[in-house]
């Protein structure tokens, strides 16, 4: 998607990452004008398509575009995406052969594809974060002011401990394992381990069906909640620290997360230190829901995920924010975790926005005042569209032995 055709044009990068992830979960049939217009471009509720025709208009030329780009940039490409008039399904076709289809159908359907939208979604997330670590603050005053506004009592109780100016604060997110099966990429999220997929069953079934002659793991990729949960992050600190830092879950050291403040959005699974960050804590997030690895009185082992039985679509989810010291004094450690995209999205919304976020510490503020030096916190949030539209709060455990250590 770094092509000319898309190029400036941000609008119309967000709806084809909207469009495209709908249309690889089996979505987009449902779509209405009015929902692509506030969930997917941010209109506000009272947006009415029958007075604003900016999804139309933009919907055609987005259309446009992508006939523009496969003739000209993409020519060669191997994935065709089409957008066909009269609804808000995205098409997508491999030139090489028509066998993918079968595949979709019946092996890949316990896979999942690989979405374009998180590829499409980074692009002005890395403009933008860019753009502060190199010193420029690309809000508008207006932005400015606003963002300001929204800073509470609330959030400056969660954020003061990592505001001091002498200390970077490091923003990552999940780097999940994806593998590159012949022409394919593709994402199972049980398959966190590179060693362990290359001796699964299921990857071998997968190769036979798809009659691919390698098989390579991929780590350049993300999902849109990761990334925008980047966003949310940025935005709210930029005015706030001097030096605000980013990397790749992937790449992350055990000397960045011992030398900086670490705000980690993502699962974690597939992140060997995270891995070990969160290995001896009372929550973790998993395939089926978030398990309660430490149930007190009246808690449940498990809180599971609900998905819409027809289409697979989650509709809630327990996500957990994790508050924790760092490797070494003074540093801190805050992982908004979940099993889905958009669970992490919420997990950080519930440390970023100020309803949200007073609600945690409204429930783990501590009698003498201020919050406990290490907790995990569950809040349960609900999707339309795989967009959090609620939130609240379900639980928490004061963590005794919270000091993060490197094993």
């Amino acid at each position: 998607m770094n092509s000319q055709c898309l190029h400036g044009s941000d609008v119309l990068c967000r709806l084809l990452s909207y469009l495209a992830e709908a249309s690889l979960n089996g979505e987009a049939q449902r779509l209405k004008e009015y929902v692509v217009g506030v969930d997917g471009l941010g209109k506000p509720a009272t947006y009415d398509p029958r007075t604003d025709a900016s999804v139309r208009v933009n919907a055609g030329k987005l259309r446009q575009k992508l006939q523009d780009y496969y003739r000209s940039e993409g020519v060669e490409d191997s994935i065709l995406v089409e957008f066909p008039k009269g609804g808000f399904q995205l098409a997508f076709e491999d030139r090489k052969g028509s066998a993918s289809k079968w595949v979709l159908k019946s092996e890949l359907r316990r896979w999942k594809m690989l979405a374009l939208s998180a590829v499409i979604g980074i692009l002005p997330l890395m403009v933008f974060l860019t753009a502060i670590f190199i010193g420029w603050n690309p809000l508008s005053r207006r932005e400015a002011i606003q963002a300001e506004s929204q800073w509470t009592p609330e959030l400056e109780s969660l954020w003061a401990p990592l505001l001091k100016p002498s200390k970077p604060i490091l923003l990552s997110h999940g780097s999940p394992l994806f593998f590159r099966v012949g022409d394919w990429i593709v994402r199972r999220p049980d398959l966190n381990d590179w060693a362990t997929a290359a001796e699964s069953s299921d990857v071998a079934r997968l190769k036979s069906s798809l009659k691919a002659e390698f098989f390579a793991p991929v780590w350049g990729y993300s999902g849109v909640g990761d990334t925008s949960s980047m966003f949310l992050l940025a935005r709210l600190l930029a005015n706030r620290v001097r030096e605000l830092r980013f990397k790749p879950g992937r790449t992350l050291s055990w000397e960045d997360i011992r030398d900086s403040h670490l705000v980690f959005a993502g699962s974690g699974k597939s992140q060997e230190q995270l891995r070990d960050i969160l290995a001896e804590r009372d929550f973790a997030s998993e395939p089926g829901g978030l398990r309660n690895l430490k149930p007190r009185p009246g808690e449940p082992a498990e809180y599971p995920l609900i998905r819409d039985q027809r289409s697979g679509e989650i509709l809630s989810e327990h996500v957990l924010v994790t508050y924790i010291p760092g490797l070494q004094a003074g540093r801190r450690i805050i992982i908004c975790s979940a099993y889905s995209s958009s669970g992490i999205l919420a997990a950080v919304e519930v440390v970023t926005q100020p309803k949200a976020s007073a609600e945690l510490v409204r429930h783990v503020g501590q009698p003498q005042g201020g919050i406990p030096d290490s907790f995990q916190a569950v809040f349960l949030a609900k999707f339309k569209s795989q967009v959090p539209v609620h939130i609240e709060y379900v639980t928490h455990h004061n963590l005794k032995e919270a000091v993060a250590r490197r094993q």
